[in-house]
């Protein structure tokens, strides 16, 4: 079958070499890269015979010398090509081929066998291709052979070469135009260039391949080929008039406890750009786009964009707060019986708005204020070393400074012993049993004024009181009382509660208390009982229910809820149903909720106004009570029945409900 068709292949084209010359339409190129994409090999014939000596840079898998090789170039339509070659002149030993990928005509891969023809006609086969893909054919002489041949595709098996190429997206700055970069095989007898854009503008060189563009948009680059028909299209995207903006980021202010902060610069977008920072001074303080700074000041930041007029800038003032707090403490008196208590005196310090105020005694114990209350002026009745410190918690500046305080004291009251007795109703009892330290007869007050010996106070209410103690040197004992009293019980009966006509309800009363008596009552009579914890309610109305309760020391409690009745009446007539005895909606019955008491009557009349079922005083929910589809035992026909049907609701009102129902058979 080969050699008839090769025949016919041959006396074609004897006859179209007679007609053109054999460069026709597109010559072959002497390497991969100056390699046309043919998208039709109808009649393509070229010669190697102006070749001369190989000075690209070929293949080195091929099977041969590379002498006087000729490169062409196809779009791959199938996964599998066939490219017939055929010597049609050939001074020689013949022809050698194979088939390349190559991405960027360095580095090559064989995708098909490399063949050497023995002066005849052979087939170079490249399977497995990717669909859309650009690869070469290498046709050389064989020992330097001279041959003018023909190449022969199957048309379905290539498409459209990849000719035109738009280059890369240009960003450019607002305002600006480009020039767009687009490739191909120009200079080719026969190729048309045509830029076009829907959204942009071309200035200028719409039929080269740098146009000069303004206004963002997408431009089409196409290429074609008279010639041969082949027609490809690329497209590129001019970002012109983008608004760049410059984001600067400060950071926090230079404190104490911040000896550094950063400050960044970012301009949206994905491009690189240079950023330069300088100081108030105009010097250069880096040209990274974050950096750290430890001065105050002011610093500018300047983005610009390699290769373009883009320039932004922008600036950040970064504060600083190292201002130190001065602690002073006023000279302080000798703590005597007399002057038990001496003030140690902050106000002279010299601080911020805010601060920390820390007074901490040598080896007992540290307080901490936070605002301007009387302990700037601290109390102290106790010998010791005694520091200052003043922190600003904003910036963690300090200042500390000590005194000591000394006493010339020896036997003063130490401490006090009592015992209470706590009432709910009367209150509490406070007996003060005994004093440690003291001399001679001891005095006692309650409001720093008025001493006794009185060591009985009743009918305190709960709270914290002062008690000074008072011996006979005048030494003093201030000390404080917690008078906790008895704390009534908690009671919590929830959050108000909504209940259909015909619902019950458990009160359930929330308390931390033990052993209580109940006393229920309401602005109705739905209580099950009244000193029960939980008694049951199945309320017609709406009402508001109070519970008061006792503890085992006499303190009370109470609460309310309030019980909402929603008084809709829920009722449900089916709108049809089958006596056909299959256990589903054999009777026409009444549905009804919880608020539906009975259903006085029931009674069913055909289209002629003749009553064929009454039942009454029956309960709701009952299929065995309703309507069977039978009419003095006969069953009635499929057809439309009316229906009058009395109710009867829990809170004793009726009311009356009518309709009709399909009987299905």
């Amino acid at each position: 079958m080969k050699k008839p068709l090769l025949l016919l292949f041959l006396l074609n084209f004897s006859a179209f070499l007679s007609a053109q010359d054999c460069d026709v339409p597109r010559p072959a190129g002497e390497s991969c890269a100056t390699a046309p994409f043919l998208c039709d090999f109808t009649n393509y014939c070229t010669d190697n015979t102006a070749a001369g000596p190989d000075e690209f840079l070929t293949p080195t898998l091929f099977c041969g010398a590379v002498e006087n090789d000729l490169w062409v170039g196809f779009t791959a339509a199938a996964e599998t090509v066939s490219v017939e070659v055929v010597p049609l002149d050939c001074t020689g030993l013949g022809l050698q081929g194979m088939i390349f990928y190559s991405a960027d005509c360095e580095s090559f891969t064989g995708v098909s066998e490399c063949v050497d023809g023995e002066a005849g006609t052979f087939v170079l086969t490249a399977e497995n291709l990717t669909v859309g893909e650009n690869y070469f054919i290498m046709i050389d002489g064989e020992n330097g052979a001279l041959c003018t041949y023909a190449l022969n595709i199957d048309g379905s098996e290539i498409g459209d070469p990849a000719w035109a190429n738009a280059g890369e997206d240009v960003p450019v700055c607002e305002g600006e135009t480009a020039i767009l970069d687009g490739t191909g095989y120009n200079n080719t007898p026969g190729e048309q260039i045509l830029w076009t854009t829907d959204d942009g503008e071309i200035l200028s060189g719409a039929e080269t391949l740098n146009p000069t563009v303004s206004g963002a948009g997408s431009y089409v680059l196409t290429i074609s080929d008279e010639l041969q028909g082949c027609v490809h299209s690329d497209t590129v995207f001019f970002s012109g008039g983008e608004n760049y903006e410059l984001t600067v980021e400060g950071g926090d202010d230079i404190t104490c406890l911040v000896g550094s902060v950063f400050i960044s610069a970012e301009v949206n977008g994905e491009l690189d750009w240079n950023y330069v920072w300088t100081d108030s001074l105009g010097n250069i303080v880096s040209e990274a786009a974050a950096f750290p700074v430890s001065s105050a000041g002011i610093y500018t930041v300047t983005a610009t964009l390699p290769g373009l007029d883009c320039v932004l800038t922008e600036t950040v003032e970064i504060n600083a707060f190292t201002d130190e707090p001065e602690a002073v403490i006023l000279p302080v008196d000798t703590i005597t019986c007399a002057n038990e208590t001496v003030i140690l005196d902050a106000s002279a310090s010299v601080f911020p708005e805010e601060y920390i105020l820390t007074w901490e005694v040598f080896s007992w114990s540290t307080l901490t204020f936070t605002n301007l209350d009387p302990l700037m002026q601290l109390p102290v009745n106790e010998p010791g070393l005694y520091f200052l410190e003043i922190t600003n918690p904003v910036t963690g500046c300090t200042s500390d400074v000590g005194i000591e305080v000394i006493t010339l004291s020896t036997s003063a009251p130490d401490s006090v012993f009592y015992t209470l007795t706590d009432f709910c109703e009367t209150g509490s009892i406070l007996q003060v049993d005994s004093v440690a330290g003291g001399e001679g007869d001891l005095l006692f007050s309650f409001d720093n004024s008025n001493f006794s010996d009185l060591t009985l106070y009743e009918d305190l209410a709960a709270g914290t009181y002062p008690l000074t103690v008072i011996d006979s040197n005048s030494c003093t004992l201030d000390t404080l009382i917690q008078i906790p009293g008895i704390s009534p019980p908690l009671l919590d009966l929830g959050q108000n509660i909504n209940l259909n006509l015909g619902e019950s309800l458990t009160l359930q009363p929330v308390t931390n208390a033990d052993s209580l008596t109940y006393f229920w009552s309401a602005d109705n009579n739905f209580l099950s009982c009244q000193t029960c914890p939980n008694p049951v309610i199945m309320p017609t109305e709406t009402g508001f229910y109070f519970l008061e309760i006792t503890d085992e020391n006499g303190c009370t409690a109470s609460d309310t809820i309030q019980v909402t009745v929603n008084r809709s009446r829920s009722v449900y007539i089916p709108n049809a149903f089958s006596p056909d005895n299959d256990g589903i909606n054999d009777r026409f019955t009444v549905y009804g909720g919880a608020s539906v008491l009975r259903i006085t009557k029931m009674e069913i009349y055909d289209r002629w106004g003749s009553r064929v079922f009454r039942q009454t005083d029956f309960a709701a929910n009952d299929p065995a009570a309703g309507f069977d589809g039978r009419f003095k035992g006969q069953i009635l026909h499929r057809d439309v029945y009316v229906y009058v049907v009395e109710a009867e609701f829990i809170d004793g009102t009726t009311e009356v409900f009518s309709g009709e129902v399909m009987l299905l058979r």
